[in-house]
């Protein structure tokens, strides 16, 4: 009986025994978007997080309070050439009013594939596009988008 209280006074004290894992962040681009309202945002990193990679964003106003927008990751490779593999795990993008509070976030993990990871294998090709409309974003002065993975 005594061993088995001290089994669980060990269990349920101290710190949890499943912590949430921290993933690894790509890349973060910010981006003033309250300026000059009523702009298109183009946006291309050619090389994500310095690997082979390139992200695509566009930020396209569709009315006074509204956005439509575009996530483009992908990768294309030369035949010979050897690569990591990109594990996608999460995209967010967070829109600011101009004091810096938050908006809204918008998230894709569970949509970048199964178990909700975009695997561009090693010295392979691949694409993973997704549009979105933001709605009732009027008092949006700023945006960060932030891509969370790893190359392996």
């Amino acid at each position: 009986m005594y061993r088995s209280m001290i089994l669980l006074l060990i269990l349920f004290s101290g710190a949890p025994l499943f912590a949430q894992v921290q993933l690894p962040q790509l890349e973060e681009y910010d981006f003033q978007i309250g300026d000059s309202p009523g702009v298109e945002l183009n946006f291309l990193d050619p090389r994500l997080a310095g690997g082979g990679a390139q992200v695509r964003f566009h930020l396209r106003p569709v009315s006074k309070n509204d956005y439509e927008m575009n996530v483009e990751v992908f990768r294309h490779v030369s035949q010979g050439t050897i690569t990591f593999a990109l594990l996608l795990e999460r995209v967010e993008i967070a829109f600011f009013n101009a004091s810096g509070a938050l908006i809204r976030t918008i998230i894709f993990d569970k949509v970048l594939g199964e178990s909700g990871l975009f695997i561009i294998g090693d010295s392979s090709d691949g694409y993973f596009q997704r549009k979105v409309r933001a709605e009732n974003l009027g008092a949006a002065a700023r945006l960060t988008l932030s891509l969370f993975g790893n190359y392996e």
